[in-house]
């Protein structure tokens, strides 16, 4: 899974049986991912050997995107409902976005789901046209949330009540875009989880947080970056605090902060928070945690847990942060390459919503501690080692 500048390559070969739990127990004991999360990875390797998921929908919306689970949904036999943008945008140009469609179609074709998409309703398109079915599906979600909600309203209605159903954002914009889009997927989830009321089980939602946010952690994950801080202390002889007493403290800082009290008890934070991601990065993060909680407290699984810093093309085409990537392994962090990161947060993802056992489903928030609503975050966290770090990400250099 792990990535540097000089070989950005996908991955040459996928994990399976014991070689899937080797990786898995690697990854848990080096602290790379909790081990709730290597647990819940496995469960759904063992699962899709024995159980279908012909019963499981999956809205995604920004199904295009790299860190979307729609190709590894696809390919488990599940039902994806597809929601990115128009076919018809950037036609003539270089990068049409019929172009995505096409790559949707074909990983449909591919693997053993179904895929449903929204298409032009004044188009004659046809599945057998994939070309001009290409250029016709797609919708405006900032333009159209009313739209494509009564489309997805509608769309509820016809399935089975057995049906076990799941919408999650998989969306991004730069700068104020970012926060008005999730504003418009916050009101196709609302209506989807609303809309789920007439099945047997209501509708789940999910996320991807990011490792670069503060977050709740249980008490171990704390001490555990608490005693790789005072490590690096010995290993450096020192220079790493003289490094940090030079720039007055803001480099090099302590990744824990000081456990806040609560009426439940001490609450842990992993301090994870990048300023250079900006204000509207934050807040629209914020909304999204915001959903989760609101969903979870209603009912509702939240699939939200830490997905890892990952080397998608979007982050690697930027020089300093690609280079920043291929250093960061020297703090004890992991970069996972793409495909790694799909098939992991893919497999996290079915686990949550097909396994009534797990930490997502709030029938389940008393056995797994849940008695603040941020410790939503706290569980299968594939945060890449950011969270048993010694230092905070924002003080190892500039971006």
């Amino acid at each position: 899974g792990g990535w540097h500048p000089s070989a950005p390559k996908p991955p040459t070969s996928s994990l399976k049986g014991a070689a899937l739990t080797k990786q898995l127990d690697k990854w848990a004991s080096t602290g790379i991912i909790e081990r709730d999360a290597a647990d819940a990875v496995q469960w759904t390797a063992d699962y899709v050997q024995k159980e279908s998921l012909a019963d499981a929908h999956f809205v995604l919306i920004g199904a295009g995107s790299a860190m979307g689970p729609c190709a590894k949904l696809l390919e488990l036999g599940a039902n994806v409902v597809a929601i990115d943008i128009p076919g018809s945008w950037g036609k003539g140009g270089k990068r049409p976005a019929s172009g995505l469609w096409k790559r949707l179609f074909a990983l449909a074709d591919k693997g053993g789901g179904s895929l449903t998409v929204p298409v032009d309703a004044s188009s004659r398109a046809t599945a057998r046209d994939r070309d001009a079915l290409a250029e016709v599906a797609g919708c405006d979600l900032m333009m159209e949330p009313r739209e494509i909600g009564d489309w997805l309203k509608d769309w509820v209605q016809t399935l089975p009540k057995k049906a076990r159903v799941c919408i999650g954002n998989y969306t991004y914009l730069d700068g104020a875009l970012h926060v008005k889009l999730a504003l418009c997927a916050d009101y196709l989830i609302q209506t989807v989880l609303d809309a789920s009321s007439r099945l047997d089980k209501p509708a789940a939602c999910a996320f991807l947080c990011t490792p670069t946010d503060a977050h709740l952690v249980p008490e171990e994950v704390a001490q555990a970056a608490s005693d790789s801080f005072d490590s690096r202390l010995l290993k450096s002889f020192g220079l790493e605090k003289l490094f940090n007493l030079l720039t007055m403290g803001s480099k090099l800082r302590p990744n824990v902060e000081k456990p806040v009290e609560t009426e439940n008890g001490e609450c842990h934070m992993v301090d994870g928070l990048s300023v250079a991601q900006g204000p509207n990065y934050a807040l629209a993060k914020r909304m999204q945690h915001w959903r989760a909680v609101s969903a979870y407290e209603s009912g509702h699984v939240a699939s939200t847990m830490v997905a890892p810093s990952t080397a998608t093309i979007s982050v690697i085409h930027n020089k300093t942060f690609a280079w920043a990537y291929g250093g960061m392994p020297s703090f004890g962090f992991e970069i996972f390459k793409q495909e790694t990161t799909n098939a992991v947060m893919s497999a996290v993802l079915v686990h949550d919503v097909m396994n009534g056992k797990g930490p997502k489903n709030p029938t389940n928030r008393r056995k797994f501690g849940v008695d603040n609503a941020l410790k939503l975050f706290s569980s299968e966290s594939v945060h890449g080692g950011l969270w048993r770090a010694p230092y905070t990400v924002d003080s190892l250099g500039e971006a």
